[in-house]
């Protein structure tokens, strides 16, 4: 029989307030039937590292069904062996207050939960144990073929640890650990950091579904419903609790980049190689741009060293199609193309496993399969990117409460005011966007936020 477990790990303290939580520091481990060994997916969920997007919420268990219990189709479309899975929970952010976030929550708490849970499965192998323990369960994983795969802020956590097992020490500890060590937590994270993943796991591939990728420009953007997502995440390094702070306080931008998938992409040394990695993403994604992945491939491709990155860019997915929220089998075009993304990333996980189990590169045929759908020059990317959908940013919020008070508010900026449910939370994110921009808003903006704020 196959063993589901739940399993604890001990989350990194970096205040008397980031004790271990057992409802955010905790994984589902799901092993196969049989001796295996396995490989393991582990399974980063999404949501902006907010706490109502739960694994739960977010349809974490219908997702890793892809690789666990997939449709039939599916299945014959793209072959596949047995494969474990690891659910990650971790600590989120607060978003009204994030220094009373829940069990450490926030840069790099957050990022930290789910190298330690990682981690956890490493010491549960070695420990093994008797038959229906976790170290049983564990002990029949193999840790050189392991996936990180991720949605959204997921993918941004999936990258970032990537890349973190494939620098060195001593970059790590640069790019990472001397930034982190300057928060409350002190020179003990700069260690973690340091430390890194277990060298038992063996990292194969990384698969990043519509990941935030590049910190530093979803900062400047604004991205996510508030517009203040990374400055909430980044909250240690910068703005107060309930206040922003002054324009270019602390050290959000420098946060922004050790936590930045795209930045520890460029610190990599010139012979060093990153993992594989497979970025999905969808023009119609208002929530995170395909852009987001374009700057990741785009880095990955001009950079020296041997980075094998493909990027596949699903014409007419929206944010959430490429993990199956909300589709339905009803015979539709979206499921249709779910199904269609559904092989593809079982392709990719098939060619990291077969170069596991042959001790070569992926043979022609996973690769075959896979490569046809990707995009094949940075010139294509930039043209489907160029036709994306337009995706939700401060500027255009911004515009539209502009264009209001000017009695001059199009279709667009009428849709964007009326969608204003929560005007408080939106004030807010206003306030600390303009904040982490360097800047004051206008008069009408102003007025506007001055309205709203509870």
């Amino acid at each position: 029989m196959s063993d589901q477990k739940k399993i604890s790990y001990a989350s990194v303290a970096i205040s008397s307030a980031a004790a271990s939580c057992s409802e955010t520091h905790n994984a589902i481990l799901h092993v196969p039937a049989g001796d295996g060994p396995f490989p393991l997916l582990v399974y980063l969920h999404g949501g902006f590292w907010k706490p109502e997007w739960t694994r739960e919420a977010t349809g974490s268990a219908a997702f890793l069904a892809t690789f666990t219990s997939p449709p039939a189709e599916v299945a014959a479309a793209s072959p596949l062996g047995p494969v474990a899975t690891l659910s990650v929970e971790y600590a989120r952010v607060a978003q009204d207050d994030p220094a009373n976030s829940e069990g450490g929550g926030g840069f790099p708490g957050t990022q930290l939960d789910v190298l330690a849970a990682v981690n956890e499965v490493a010491s549960l192998h070695r420990a093994g144990g008797e038959d229906g323990t976790a170290g049983a369960a564990a002990a029949r994983l193999d840790l050189g073929s392991v996936f990180l795969a991720g949605h959204s802020a997921g993918g941004q956590m999936a990258l970032w640890l990537g890349l973190l097992s494939a620098l060195p020490a001593q970059v790590r500890r640069a790019a990472i650990g001397e930034v982190v060590g300057r928060s409350d937590g002190g020179p003990a994270l700069a260690e973690v950091v340091a430390a890194g993943v277990d060298p038992a796991i063996s990292v194969a591939g990384v698969l990043a579904i519509a990941p935030v990728c590049d910190l530093v420009s979803a900062a400047q953007e604004g991205l996510s419903d508030f517009h203040d997502a990374v400055p909430n995440l980044l909250w240690r390094f910068g703005h107060t609790a309930k206040e922003p702070a002054a324009p270019g306080a602390g050290l959000q931008h420098e946060a922004a980049a050790a936590a930045c998938p795209v930045s520890l992409l460029r610190r990599l040394p010139p012979l060093a190689a990153a993992p594989r990695v497979l970025l999905v993403h969808g023009d119609r994604d208002t929530d995170v741009p395909p852009s987001q992945s374009l700057a990741f491939a785009a880095a990955a491709w001009g950079a020296p060293g041997d980075h094998a990155t493909s990027l596949l860019l699903a014409r007419e997915s929206d944010h959430l199609e490429p993990v199956g929220i909300l589709v339905t089998d009803d015979g539709s075009p979206r499921v249709a193309r779910y199904r269609r993304l559904q092989a593809a990333m079982r392709h990719f996980v098939a060619a990291g496993v077969a170069a596991r189990c042959h001790g070569m590169p992926p043979p022609e045929e996973a690769e075959a399969r896979l490569s046809p759908l990707c995009c094949t020059s940075l010139e294509e990317a930039r043209g489907f990117c160029a036709a994306a959908t337009p995706h939700a940013c401060a500027a255009a919020t911004v515009a539209a409460i502009e264009a209001a008070a000017a009695g001059g508010a199009d279709d667009g900026a009428a849709e964007t005011l009326a969608a204003l449910n929560r005007p408080a939370d939106m004030a807010r994110g206003l306030l600390r966007w303009f904040s982490w921009v360097g800047r004051e808003p206008g008069m009408a903006v102003a007025a506007w936020v001055s309205q709203h704020m509870s």
